[in-house]
């Protein structure tokens, strides 16, 4: 009995096994969390409480969690669950209680209570019931103090970052070694493009060095209306600069612009010629063709991802959560749970797939911009682009190349001439609206799955 216990726990948490020899006090809090789940799973009970069983645990694991949860109910366990991850919650359950502050505020059927606007439109709800919900499942959702909140719109994606640079030759060149190129240029701005149709994903205005800002799409014209009603917007203002559109202006909790966007217009795309990859069981995708690799620099195709440091992450996520409708993806914590130090954040398109994070916050006693992110052509494009800056000799080499924990992207970070960060990767987690959130510390999910830790320069580049 023992035995199969433990194996049944080493099989959902393989890392455990690794680490059986080690004193649970040495071990990291998702690893500590994995502990106790599997202390609860080797009782068996009739009855079991589990409070909270996602936390501090990676994406990869919740899954198994979930899968091992339903499992126990279907060998005859009425199952208690406390869970802020609504979605695998809502997948096992019968029934629901939503808690706000310590009252319940609706109970049914998960699928009654998606309908439910409450439950549906909240940032930290919002999503459909997922099929083959197990019945005899109590679920109880409560994140603690925090009242639920309808996103004012939900951006579609990040369309821009705003710069300012001094010299905008300087700028223009590091930006085409690093792969854009130029859409359009005034005697004060740049703008670069990438091989994808929108006419610009990086604007350097003339000026002292700095950061503007950062600019998303609305997905209408209605949503700007509506944008345009928050504290301290704007009003809809038609853009003077080339590609047109309109725009309204905002003033996130570090007093950086944020713009969102609608109409501007697009470019013809870039074509970029790729080559079938001869891999396991597709091992002859370029039958009787051999590669060749593209030299030169990369080949940006798109603008991924912002991140900001601010010495207020919580209040910065929430802002962007409640005006942009971002979801949170991952919340990372340092020491205690409600310590948290960053925040992984990515659109909400319902079912359809994003990024795992348009935007990234992460804790520094200074605000400003950590770096902006570039998806290239594929992984190739990551290493011969790394080369080719590398042989210039001209910038700063900043990280990489390794793979990402949370987001799992192939990186690489450059810096440009006034030390702003670059990021060049390829090959993303893509989530929708089912996937849920998850709170993960950070010696867990601050790491590479391979590839050298982050240097202390990069952690600490902070520009305003």
């Amino acid at each position: 009995m023992g035995g199969e216990s433990f194996e049944r726990v080493y099989a959902t948490f393989p890392i455990l096994r690794e680490r059986r020899r080690q004193l649970a006090g040495s071990l990291s809090g998702g690893q500590q969390q994995m502990v106790a789940i599997g202390r609860a799973l080797m009782a068996r009970p009739r009855l079991l409480l589990l409070d909270e069983p996602s936390l501090g645990l990676a994406p990869r694991i919740v899954d198994q969690v979930f899968g091992v949860i339903a499992g126990i109910h279907a060998d005859g366990v009425a199952v208690l669950l406390v869970e802020q991850n609504v979605v695998q919650a809502f997948a096992i359950a019968a029934r629901a209680y939503v808690l706000e502050q310590g009252r319940i505020v609706a109970e049914g059927a998960p699928a009654e209570l998606t309908q439910d606007p409450r439950i549906r439109e909240g940032p930290a709800y919002c999503a459909p019931c997922p099929r083959g919900a197990r019945p005899g499942i109590l679920f109880a959702d409560g994140e603690k103090g925090r009242k639920t909140t309808m996103a004012l719109i939900k951006v579609t994606d990040l369309a821009y970052g705003r710069l300012r640079a001094p010299d905008l030759d300087a700028a223009e060149e590091f930006l085409t070694h690093f792969g854009m190129v130029r859409s359009a240029r005034t005697p004060t701005a740049l703008y670069m493009r990438g091989t994808d149709a929108p006419h610009h994903l990086h604007v350097t205005e003339k000026g002292d060095p700095g950061f503007v800002g950062l600019a998303y799409y609305a997905a209408s014209l209605d949503d700007l209306k509506k944008v345009a009603k928050a504290p301290g917007a704007s009003g809809i203002e038609s853009i003077d600069e080339p590609g047109g559109g309109k725009r309204v202006r905002l003033k996130e909790p570090n007093g950086y612009q944020v713009e969102v966007v609608y109409g501007i217009k697009p470019l013809k795309p870039i074509k970029v010629p790729r080559q079938p990859l001869n891999l396991g069981a597709e091992g002859l995708k370029r039958a009787g063709k051999v590669m060749r690799i593209h030299r030169g620099p990369a080949r940006v195709k798109r603008i991924g991802h912002g991140v900001m440091a601010s010495p207020k992450v919580t209040e910065t996520a929430r802002w962007f959560r409640d005006t942009l409708g971002f979801i949170c993806s991952d919340d990372v914590y340092a020491g205690s749970k409600d310590n948290i130090i960053g925040s992984f954040n990515r659109c909400d398109r319902g079912s359809t797939y994003v990024d795992h994070h348009v935007f990234f916050c992460v804790r520094n006693e200074r605000a400003g911009l950590n770096h902006l992110s570039f998806e290239v052509a594929d992984i190739d494009d990551v290493f011969t682009g790394h080369e080719y800056l590398a042989k210039l000799g001209k910038y700063e080499h900043m990280w990489g190349i390794g793979r990402h924990l949370l987001g799992s992207q192939i990186y690489d970070y450059w810096s440009d001439p006034w030390g702003r960060v670059h990021e060049h990767w390829s090959d993303t987690d893509r989530l929708n609206v089912k996937n849920g959130s998850n709170l993960i510390s950070a010696e867990d999910g601050l790491i590479s799955q391979w590839g050298e830790r982050p240097p202390e320069r990069f952690l600490n580049r902070v520009i305003a």
